[in-house]
């Protein structure tokens, strides 16, 4: 009797560990993790690395940048900082920020001159990167100048990221989405 209980107790033990593996899998046999916010300055290889690199690859390898407006682009951000203020929890920013990535290694941009800061969902960091910026929306995409901002991005362009892009560094008039 007491060996009849030992083997339905380890049977049990087994059935409910199987049932919880299952639950932790989704239907694609993948196991699930809860989404883990980066937070503070990045660099683009954070996003390369799971789980961000599912839409990282995905938005990159999809975008096709107009190649004139990119042609254009390759002189113009010459001395041009690049601040991206961006949340891995943001689907704009997962759409976005991979498109920017394609349109600056494709005018050739030195990636030194990109500063990308990861926000929290209340939209701060823990050293306050984002201070004095006026960061309500994410993607924030700013391009300075000699320490000027010249003009930002929110959350989604107008006409085109690229386009977008060149009617701010070239001093072409231009207002994000927000602005009136």
């Amino acid at each position: 009797m007491k060996k009849a209980f030992s083997f339905i107790s380890l049977i049990l033990i087994l059935i409910c560990a199987l049932a919880s593996k299952a639950s932790a899998d989704d239907n694609t046999g993948h196991h699930k993790e809860p989404q883990k916010n980066l937070v503070g300055e990045i660099d683009k290889a954070a996003l390369l690395e799971p789980p961000y690199r599912s839409w990282y690859t995905k938005n990159h390898s999809s975008y096709v940048p107009d190649q004139i407006s990119v042609d254009s682009l390759t002189a113009m951000l010459s001395g041009v900082q690049v601040r991206v203020f961006m949340g891995t929890w943001c689907h704009d920013s997962q759409r976005e920020v991979p498109r920017l990535f394609k349109i600056l290694e494709s005018s050739n941009f030195d990636q030194k001159n990109l500063t990308l800061v990861s926000l929290s969902l209340d939209k701060s960091t823990q050293n306050g990167l984002e201070k004095g910026l006026d960061i309500q929306r994410t993607p924030t995409i700013i391009f300075f100048k000699d320490s000027t901002e010249l003009g930002r991005i929110v959350e989604t362009p107008r006409d085109s990221l690229e386009n977008d892009i060149l009617k701010i560094v070239s001093g072409q008039e231009y207002k994000h989405s927000y602005r009136k």
